[in-house]
């Protein structure tokens, strides 16, 4: 670096939480904004929030934001095969029309053409953000260095415009980076700490955008129904993750590339979408989508005629994205010697750092992310089924403005163990095992896990055609999914069954004489190739014909 130039840093922080609805002794709408606790998971909400109205130079605003979004995404899924990650492109677009307010000439024009123009940008986020519900936290956070001149003009716009905290620090000293710190930490109640390591003397400004969502699903997710499922990556390995399943009726798309559902958040203008390639890897898909093909999926959703049969890992990413070279090659000015950041500073200075920490947590309660699905009827009836046993893309987006808050995928890494307590464990040890060596361990997952012959489809025939309703059951109207686990041996027989969850006595037996009649199956293997006993769940649901 040539002597003269000092940096300019910008760190976004997001810390999203995703989380199902509330029971019913937990929701009263006769309050406009109200804390909602449920089981330990506790939210504000609010009933009257109202979105902001778009005209086309806001809606302008929100298009470039989304734009941005697809860019990033397809940059970060070529650097990261088959890994999960997250990021939040609105936090990004917020950064950048902050900074717009320094820059001037080349560099203004780069920033410009990703956010629209600064005067335009700067009137829509301050308006934005004034329209969250309170699922929705965002602060902003100004460290100066109080050894160079920051032009009043610009700090007056980043405390006015975005309500930023300012401090005038020394940066050559260790307590401007506790101080810092220290607001990083306090912001997110602990999520985040020592996310600056050392200031510098010559660093200028430090811009840090702060931004947490957390919801309760509308629908939520019942823990009971939540089981170790087999999620296969794009690089053939397959592991067992913990998989939320329910029945309900949502907004859903499907095409012949892909299938989609949107799934709402309590009391919030926010919504998930899911994108779930049918045939192709994901790091192949993400590079089809694009601003315009994600509002065509969001406008083409429509509300299932009969209950979807969804299934959702469980899971929870951390990601440090680091998207200097990123952006640097949409505005390369902004990013060396040639920077113009007249507005900001007499002091001749660029963008040294541009790095985003997230954090996204996907349970039954919301958003704070074995076997195979087997839907059982005794006559046909047409539920869509999404399954999300590979990897998939997921969007937190504004349901009214289609502005995208949250964006990543999921690779079936990152995901937390299923507890296994409170369930009920019902060993069948007349089921056949005889060929299991009690020498050798028992895997829950595998390299490559066992497959039955003919594929899932194959399963799921073979349930079907095989299953008898038991009488007294269908007389008592009784349904359900029992989940079923059995260790699929290196000779590929089924052993050990026993049941993960039972459901009724009736539907209990019938599910175990399902499975002692499975034939054998291929085999699991490990890294090297080698035939391994595992552990395969296996869900058969008990549905009643709608006649009944």
């Amino acid at each position: 670096m040539k002597s003269g130039f000092n940096k300019i840093i910008l760190i976004l922080l997001a810390v999203l939480f995703f989380s199902c609805s509330l029971n019913s002794k937990s929701r009263e709408n006769n309050e406009s904004n109200k804390i909602v606790n449920y089981d330990g998971f506790q939210s504000q909400v609010a009933n009257d929030n109202k979105p902001l109205t778009l005209n086309d130079e806001y809606r302008n605003c929100i298009d470039k934001s989304n734009e941005l979004a697809f860019t990033l995404m397809q940059k970060q899924s070529q650097n990261e095969l088959f890994k999960s990650f997250t990021f939040s492109p609105l936090s990004v677009s917020y950064a950048l029309a902050m900074t717009g307010n320094g820059a001037s000439g080349a560099t203004l024009k780069e920033i410009e053409a990703l956010t629209g123009p600064s005067t335009t940008s700067n009137s829509f986020y301050s308006k934005y953000v004034a329209h969250f519900s309170p699922s929705v936290i965002m602060s902003n956070y100004m460290a100066i260095n109080k050894n160079f001149p920051v032009n009043q003009d610009f700090i007056k716009s980043i405390k006015g415009l975005y309500n930023a905290q300012v401090s005038n620090l020394d940066f050559s000293t260790d307590e401007a980076t506790r101080r810092i710190n220290a607001w990083i930490k306090q912001q997110s109640n602990g999520e985040f700490s020592n996310i600056v390591k050392q200031t510098n003397a010559n660093e200028l400004v430090y811009l840090i955008n702060y931004l947490r969502f957390k919801a309760l699903w509308v629908n939520p997710f019942d823990k009971n129904n939540t089981y170790d499922k087999a999620f296969t990556n794009d690089n053939g390995t397959s592991t067992q993750v913990p998989t939320m399943f329910q029945y309900f009726r949502e907004l859903y798309y499907e095409d012949n590339s892909c299938q989609a559902i949107s799934m709402k958040y309590d009391n919030s203008e926010f919504r998930m979408l899911i994108v779930l390639p049918k045939d192709q890897k994901i790091n192949d898909f993400v590079t089809m989508m694009n601003a315009g093909e994600f509002n065509h999926i969001i406008s083409s959703l429509k509300v299932t005629s009969a209950d979807i049969d969804l299934n959702l890992p469980r899971f929870s990413t951390n990601c440090n994205l680091d998207l200097r070279e990123m952006l640097m090659a949409m505005m390369p000015t902004a990013f060396n010697e040639k920077a113009n950041f007249g507005r900001l500073s007499k002091a001749r200075s660029y963008i040294n750092r541009f790095t985003q920490d997230t954090k996204i947590t996907v349970n039954e309660y919301g958003t704070e992310a074995s076997g195979v699905t087997v839907q059982s009827f005794i006559v046909k009836a047409m539920h869509p089924q999404f399954n999300a046993n590979h990897p998939f893309l997921y969007f937190i987006y504004d349901e009214a403005t289609h502005a995208i808050l949250l964006a990543g995928q999921f690779c079936g890494d990152g995901f937390e163990v299923v507890n296994a307590d409170g369930r009920r464990n019902v060993d069948y040890s007349e089921a056949r095992d005889e060929d299991i060596d009690d020498g050798n361990k028992i895997f829950r997952s595998c390299s490559h896990m066992p497959h039955f012959p003919g594929g899932d489809q194959a399963l799921m025939s073979f349930i079907k055609n095989n299953m008898i309703y038991p009488q007294e059951a269908l007389k008592n109207k009784i349904e359900g999914r029992v989940i079923m686990q059995f260790v699929v041996t290196r000779t590929g027989r089924v052993g050990q069954v026993k049941m993960a969850r039972a459901v009724n006595k009736d539907l209990d037996k019938e599910a175990v004489r399902l499975c002692k009649m499975l034939p054998n199956f291929s085999p699991g293997r490990n890294a090297m190739g080698e035939k391994v006993d595992v552990w395969y769940t296996l869900p058969i649901t008990f549905k009643l014909p709608a006649n009944n």
